[in-house]
């Protein structure tokens, strides 16, 4: 039982937290984000999409690729907070983005096949 428990923690530690507006909170991988919805895969939920205005705050502890309206794109983990995104990189430091300027969200995963599908 005790390594059960364990095991819990562990991938609780390392896993993206996802809190709603009306409390529920669920753990996972962040896959994308984008104007409509927030897709989350959990080991317990499967693939889950969680409607954008529900969304109180997104705590990711692996990169997410941020895209904004204006062309840029931030790295790094991600803590938000109502409509305050903040973004840690391995260059810049900490980033702040407000919500209204983020076109998508994507893991780096989704990031390269999105750009593949480019080329």
């Amino acid at each position: 039982m005790l390594r059960y428990l364990l095991f819990a923690i562990s991938v609780s530690m390392f896993a993206d937290h996802v809190t709603m507006k009306n409390g529920d909170r669920l753990s996972g991988k962040v896959l994308s984000v984008d104007e409509k919805a927030l897709v989350l895969k959990s080991d317990l939920a499967g693939t889950v999409n969680i409607p954008w205005e529900s969304i109180e705050t997104i705590q990711s502890k692996e990169p997410l690729n941020l895209i904004l309206k204006d062309g840029q794109t931030i790295v790094g983990s991600l803590n938000a907070n109502g409509t305050e995104y903040r973004v840690t990189t391995a260059q810049a430091g900490e980033v702040t983005a407000k919500k209204e300027a983020i076109q998508a969200i994507r893991s780096d995963e989704e990031q390269k096949r999105y750009l593949a599908k480019l080329d």
